[in-house]
């Protein structure tokens, strides 16, 4: 009898542009899926997502604007790997993170008012901790000090001159519509 059998041929494009994984995204409880943004390979080269920290679950993996759902509070992390077989730099890949904020985050607390007497012209700041992934940034509203790290929410304030200095103690919870900046202030006597 006769027997066939049957061959492909895959031809690839040198020219297939590098993996893009698109831009970062910030999305705030109860949302936890969105739609990511990579670029699309040139057949035969194909794309694949992976996760690299947090959390997420794809619609469809090979899909480059592919839902992702399941994702948790704080930075969800996705890689976009293209295979662009045995041409040059085969394989590249890019990275988008995710961060999904919490909108149960609670008031910015800057802590108690201060007093102090020279000779001591410095202090610790008594600023509660923001729930991650919502950051925290002391800036000085009025007076004269140096705030040692804006981001530590017991931070030293030195150079502090006779008087008041206000410092305001700043919350920010990402694109959480009802407490998206959350402000507090202390006051240093």
């Amino acid at each position: 009898g006769i027997s066939t059998d049957t061959v492909s041929v895959f031809i690839f494009d040198e020219n297939n542009p590098a993996a893009d994984a698109g831009l970062d995204q910030e999305l705030c409880v109860p949302q936890d899926s969105t739609l990511l943004a990579g670029n699309t390979p040139i057949f035969p080269a194909i794309g694949t997502w992976t996760l690299i920290n947090g959390a997420g679950n794809f619609t469809d993996p090979n899909d480059p604007t592919t839902q992702v759902s399941g994702l948790a509070i704080g930075p969800n992390t996705f890689r976009w790997t293209v295979d662009n077989g045995p041409c040059a730099n085969p394989i590249t890949f890019d990275e988008i993170t995710v961060i999904l904020f919490d909108d149960s985050t609670a008031a910015a607390n800057a802590g108690p008012d201060l007093e102090i007497c020279l000779p001591q012209t410095s202090t610790t700041m008594q600023g509660e901790t923001p729930q991650p992934p919502a950051t925290g940034t002391w800036s000085l509203l009025g007076g004269a000090g140096t705030i040692v790290d804006p981001s530590d929410p017991q931070t030293d304030v030195t150079d502090l001159p006779v008087g008041i200095t206000t410092l305001l103690w700043t919350l920010d919870n990402g694109p959480c519509p009802d407490n998206g900046i959350l402000t507090d202030t202390v006051s240093i006597f």
